[in-house]
């Protein structure tokens, strides 16, 4: 087919029976035929002035569908003009791009967003051309625009079978190819040979195997058309493959059909294709953006998740079953499920949190604790967001849990810490030491004190009960003394006098248990005895 125009390719569709002349009783039904057909169309038919608002003189009944606005709403930007639906970014570049496609006499096709009375962001395709009077000079331009913001958003960019009601939408906007027995082209529409870059009367008759099937995949596609043919084959409804185009390579998703004439006979195929290259690229950056979340989940410890309202079916990152401490199949699936591992105390809030968010849409970001497989509760922070329907109801939830036990232990511990550190010295309630420091890190440094001395460690209560482990401790004191009731409770009583307070100064003597030496220094705030630090287990030189 030639790119050339005829005449009748640049008559603008219809403003009214105003600018009309007189009709018979036939033209009148095919333009009542062909209002039909564009109020039908999965989109928007329009003509408008070349000025930067796009002012409508026409559009069809899909105005409705694609701009949320009633086709009498845009006619003359009664309400507001198409221009001002276009987003900012994009205004500038496609008027610039129109009169330089105006000024070239050839048509103009772009995508770009536009946003709807709803307030909702859609990405659009738009096909057009000027149409010019017969002095050159411009009437109108004429067009068609399309929402694409599915294809866009690579959500549901591929379907394993288009709905046959859309056939004509399918066909009009992809290739629509025919080949000959031989495999050899029959016929091609437009937007096949804008993919393919090159004009009708250069693809047609050609073979189609030899001229646009790259020579990598040109023996495969052509033996699997042979078969088909003869019969050997039935016709796959959905085949991709690479195409060669003026551009380069192409990947093509083909719905395949036999042509035959009155007496059952094969006499062709008769294929649409969809140019599918940027759909696959975003799928890939789509799985590649989905795998480096997914290592991120491991590697930082985050549990994702995805929530169907409707069904309550719950899913979660494998990484769970780990901060869950159990194996697989132990993530819970269900919202009742979950709700039954959060603790009695934080349930309630919880899910008085999501409910407002899912009725309210308030923000759904709550810190709990959950309880694992080893019965113990952990902390989480746990924050998703909603998506709801036209409706208003929540139709799905997705979010992220991260454990943040460690900072809440580390926060009620340094809580425990300022109100010790700021009590009133007059106040009659004891200092807690274990409130006051940091236990784990003081047995590490008790640990490296004994191992560099050879001296036993160990800090007590006043009352001599231990706050640390014991370190470096002799066989007789760990195992033998300690190891029965009542030799335990005379080293308590020992490491109590040996560390009692002493305004002069450590206390050095026999511990009261096994004989042997130990230095005992108390450990007070604000003249408070609030520990004792105990060292020793040696012998004299006497002994």
């Amino acid at each position: 087919m030639s790119r050339d125009r005829s005449s009748a390719d640049n008559r603008p569709l219809s403003r009214g029976s105003d600018d009309m002349p007189a009709l018979g009783p036939a033209a009148v039904d095919t333009r009542r035929v062909l209002a039909t057909l564009l109020d039908n169309l999965p989109g928007m038919a329009y003509r408008c002035r070349n000025d930067p608002d796009w002012t409508m003189e026409f559009v069809s009944g899909g105005c409705r569908e694609l701009t949320g606005y009633a086709p009498a709403e845009l006619i003359g930007n009664r309400a507001t003009s198409y221009g001002a639906l276009i987003h900012t970014d994009d205004r500038q570049r496609i008027y610039d791009d129109v009169q330089a496609a105006l000024a070239q006499r050839r048509p103009f096709e772009y995508t770009y967003r536009i946003r709807r009375a709803d307030g909702q962001w859609r990405w659009v395709w738009e096909r057009g051309r000027g149409v010019f009077r017969a002095d050159g000079t411009l009437d109108a331009l004429e067009g068609f625009i399309n929402d694409i913001t599915d294809r866009v958003q690579a959500e549901d960019a591929l379907r394993a079978e288009r709905d046959r009601a859309s056939q004509y939408l399918a066909i009009a906007g992809t290739i629509f190819l025919a080949l000959h027995v031989d495999g050899t082209v029959a016929l091609i529409n437009r937007r096949g040979c804008e993919i393919l870059g090159y004009p009708e009367n250069e693809i047609v008759g050609r073979s189609w195997f030899e001229q646009f099937v790259p020579a990598a995949e040109r023996t495969a596609v052509e033996t699997s058309f042979r078969r088909l043919i003869a019969g050997d084959i039935l016709p796959v409804e959905y085949f991709e493959n690479t195409i060669r185009t003026s551009r380069g390579e192409r990947l093509i998703a083909w719905h395949n059909a036999l042509l035959r004439d009155g007496d059952g006979r094969v006499v062709g195929t008769l294929s649409s294709g969809e140019d599918i290259t940027d759909q696959r690229r975003a799928e890939r950056e789509v799985a590649e953006a989905k795998r480096m979340l997914e290592t991120a989940s491991v590697t930082g410890q985050v549990a994702l998740w995805e929530w169907d309202c409707a069904t309550g079916a719950l899913r979660w990152s494998p990484i769970v079953e780990c901060m869950l401490g159990g194996g697989p199949g132990c993530t819970p699936h269900t919202l009742a499920a979950w709700e039954a591992l959060i603790h009695p105390d934080d349930r309630g809030p919880v899910l008085k949190a999501l409910y407002a968010h899912l009725r309210e849409r308030r923000p759904f970001d709550v810190e709990y604790r959950v309880r694992t497989g080893s019965g113990n509760y952990r902390w989480w922070r746990d924050a998703g967001h909603a998506e709801w329907d036209a409706a208003g109801r929540a139709t799905r939830m997705t979010g992220a849990c991260v454990d943040i036990s460690e900072r809440r232990l580390a926060e009620e511990a340094l809580q425990r810490r300022i109100v010790a550190l700021t009590r009133p010295l007059d106040e009659s309630t004891p200092v807690v030491f274990d409130e006051l420091f940091d236990i784990d890190e003081l047995q590490r440094i008790q640990d490296a004190f004994a191992e560099a001395t050879g001296v036993a460690s160990i800090i007590t209560r006043p009352d001599g009960t231990p706050i640390t482990r014991p370190s470096g401790f002799r066989r007789l004191c760990d195992r033998m003394i300690r190891g029965t009731e009542r030799g335990r409770a005379n080293c308590f009583h020992s490491d109590a006098v040996i560390g009692r307070h002493n305004p002069s100064g450590p206390i050095v003597q026999r511990c009261l248990s096994a004989g042997l030496w130990d230095a005992g220094a108390s450990i007070t705030l604000g003249g408070r005895h609030v520990a004792n630090w105990l060292i020793g287990q040696v012998k004299s030189a006497s002994d």
